[in-house]
């Protein structure tokens, strides 16, 4: 069967060019006015806070996406590499979302956990100091530009009118929220300081106050008279539901460089990636919670031969 008769018809050739598009545009769009029902359901998952959405807006100023993505794809290597793959869930508050396009640079949706605040700080003001081979240009001068969140409030709300469920409490507030939240994280990192500081072999990584810090994170190194690894006090923590985290533990590290000029050689690296812990300090920890966390490290260095002993009879049962 030829289809001549159709192409020398253009009225019957408009036609069906008009019924195919319209065909495929249905195929697109019809998905869409279900697409809520589709959305995995993820616990915590919540509005940025002011301070949150203010950092958000320099990424996105900045162009970030334009070399690195938001979006790790279920392929076996991205998620040995870069972690869980993403959900739907987690760019539901995101307006523009960021998932990008291209990856000149790694992707970026869960690199806050993997390093340590000063790596991230070194990293911003030089890359190539912390990775030889990076052609990402330096952000020193965001260290020198104190941040401007004079317009906080109508960030906010200019965000509810595209759907996200900020009250009208939230945007009044939402300065004083910025500041507080700033106060907060500083007030669990002083609890830490305070009671970590008579447990010997652990050390509370101080930051630098010049650069104006958000005390996000709380880091402790794990010092030589330590009894155990880093690795194993992370794992002796999770067991008692102390959600603890190695904070720098790339699996890539060693991987091939693909400069010439680049060394393999990465001293630093290594010494950091088996020394630092990420203490819980999510805005639900209070400090109670700090209290027993720093307890439970009391409990591990008093009784570190009944521990070790019986991690090694779980190991070889």
């Amino acid at each position: 069967m030829t289809h001549a008769w159709l192409e020398k018809n253009s009225m019957l050739l408009l036609i069906g060019i008009i019924i195919v598009i319209a065909i495929g545009g249905m195929v697109e769009i019809a998905p869409l006015f279900w697409v809520a029902g589709t959305v995995e359901k993820v616990a915590g998952m919540r509005p940025y806070t002011p301070l949150e959405l203010e950092g958000r807006n320099i990424y996105v100023r900045e162009g970030c996406y334009v070399c690195h993505s938001q979006q790790i794809r279920t392929l076996r290597d991205e998620v040995e590499r870069y972690g869980h793959y993403s959900l739907a869930a987690e760019s539901m508050y995101d307006h523009p979302f960021q998932w990008g396009s291209e990856r000149t640079g790694p992707d970026l949706a869960r690199v806050g956990g993997k390093y340590s605040d000063d790596w991230h700080r070194a990293h911003m003001a030089d890359p190539r100091s912390v990775v030889p081979e990076s052609i990402m240009p330096p952000y020193k001068f965001l260290f020198e530009t104190p941040l401007d969140y004079r317009d906080v409030q109508k960030l906010l709300a200019t965000n509810k009118e595209v759907g996200v469920p900020y009250s009208a409490d939230q945007i009044a507030h939402a300065k004083d929220d910025l500041e507080a939240q700033v106060l907060r994280n500083r007030l669990r990192f002083e609890a830490y300081k305070k009671h970590l500081m008579d447990i010997d072999g652990l050390r509370l990584v101080e930051p630098d106050l010049a650069t104006e810090p958000s005390y996000k994170n709380v880091v402790a190194e794990v010092l030589d008279s330590w009894p155990f690894s880093r690795n194993e006090t992370v794992e002796i923590l999770n067991a008692e539901h102390i959600l603890a985290r190695a904070y720098y533990a790339p699996p890539l590290t060693h991987k091939p460089m693909s400069y010439r000029f680049a060394s393999a050689a990465l001293p630093n690296t290594d010494f950091v990636a088996n020394r630092y812990i990420s203490m819980p300090c999510g805005h639900l920890v209070t400090v109670d919670d700090i209290v027993e966390i720093v307890g439970a490290l009391r409990f591990v260095r008093d009784n570190a031969e009944a521990i070790r002993t019986r991690l090694s009879t779980v190991q070889h049962a």
